[in-house]
Order: C-alpha cells, then sequence, then structure tokens
C-alpha cells in the first residue's frame, strides 16, 4: 500500500478483515489481503496512536470468471476480396465478457461485445487476399484463451449485372459480334467475340 503518514505498527483493513501488516516507511505497507467477498472494497489503515484512515471501494475484488468458448460464426464463410473490404464475423458460444479481446490469425482486432454468447469482429483486408481458412479465438485476460475456430474464405459466386448487347438480329453471326458480360460481387468483366471470352476481375463503381 502506497500513502502518507503511516507509523510503525500500522495495521491494514481491507472490507473491514484486518490483515497481517509489515511496515516499510512512513508511505508504504505490505498486507496480506483476508479472504474478501466479491465486491468493492473498502481499505483501512490505522496507526498505533489511534489514528486511521478509510479509503472507500479502493479495489474490486472479482468472483470466478468465465472461460470462453466458441461453438460457432456467421457468416459460415468469407469471400476472396480484392479491395480493402474487411469481413465482419459474429463469433458464437459461452462465457463471453465484455472486457474479453479477439485475436485474428494471432493478431488483436477489433471487437464488440454483445452479449455473453455472442461477440462481433472483423477480419482485416489484408488477411482476406487468398483462399484458405483464418483462425480465431476470444481471449479473456482472467482465463485464457477460447478454443480455436477457423472461417473459410472462398472464391465469390458470380451473378450477371449485365449483359451487352442485349439485341442481336435474327441470323446474325455471333463470331462477329462483340459482347461483354459483368459480374457481381467482386465485378467479373468478360468480354469477347464469338465462343472467345476474356474475363478479368474488377472494381466495382
Amino acid at each position: 500500500m502506497r500513502g502518507s503518514g503511516f507509523t510503525s505498527g500500522a495495521v491494514a483493513s481491507f472490507g473491514g478483515l484486518q490483515a497481517a501488516t509489515t511496515f516499510i516507511d512512513e508511505n508504504t505497507l505490505t498486507a496480506v489481503l483476508p479472504a474478501l467477498p466479491p465486491g468493492w472494497q473498502d481499505a483501512t489503515v490505522s496507526n498505533s496512536n489511534g489514528d486511521s484512515y478509510t479509503a472507500r471501494s479502493l479495489f474490486q475484488v472479482l468472483g470466478g470468471q468465465p472461460t470462453p468458448a466458441i461453438t460457432g460464426f456467421s457468416p459460415a464463410s468469407g469471400t476472396v476480396g480484392i479491395s480493402e473490404n474487411p469481413i465482419e464475423i459474429t463469433i458464437l458460444g459461452s462465457g463471453f465478457a465484455d472486457y474479453d479481446a479477439v485475436e485474428i490469425n494471432g493478431e488483436p482486432v477489433e471487437s464488440a461485445f454483445v452479449n455473453s454468447t455472442s461477440i462481433q469482429a472483423t477480419i482485416p483486408y489484408w488477411l482476406t487476399g487468398k483462399t484458405g481458412s483464418v483462425p480465431f479465438t476470444v481471449v479473456s485476460p482472467y482465463t485464457g484463451s477460447s478454443n480455436t475456430l477457423s472461417i473459410p474464405l472462398i472464391n465469390p459466386v458470380p451473378a450477371i449485372d449485365f449483359l451487352s448487347p442485349t439485341t442481336l438480329l435474327t441470323g446474325t453471326h455471333l463470331g462477329n459480334s462483340m459482347y461483354m458480360v459483368r459480374t457481381s460481387p467482386q465485378g467479373l468483366l468478360c468480354s469477347g467475340m464469338g465462343r472467345t471470352y476474356v474475363c478479368e476481375w474488377r472494381h466495382n463503381k
């Protein structure tokens, strides 16, 4: 304990319970905490001459802390990105607390506590550039890390946004026609003549 005006023979009490106390100097005492119930506790120092001082609610005793456990996540997979867009996931499980952190691929990331069974987290864009899987855990400062699960990253499934041209004259020979197809969500642009296609990924604007 650090303070001022301590004298030899001073005794510290915590939550109303006297503790074995050692006088170091007028500013320092050491004490062995007695068993205390959970909650905020007062601390009192009483000098041998009867003077005393109490600091109200000086420290908090925590009860048994839960160990986080992951049972699932949503969405079930992420899409490989070509732009600097992170992926938002919801981690599902039990024993989550508002002081827990999320680590993805071994690094702390932005996260938001929802309740004891749900935490939202952000996978940074630099981890979403290729297919594979990205591991994540929930970490409690008191009871350690949860189990590890991994979210798979997969290539996007294309969907047609537009086709150009949209009409052809009867009898038109496709080999002489130029056409373009753009897909989403990642903007796969295909163009070609006849039966030949050339496709490339482009950012959606």
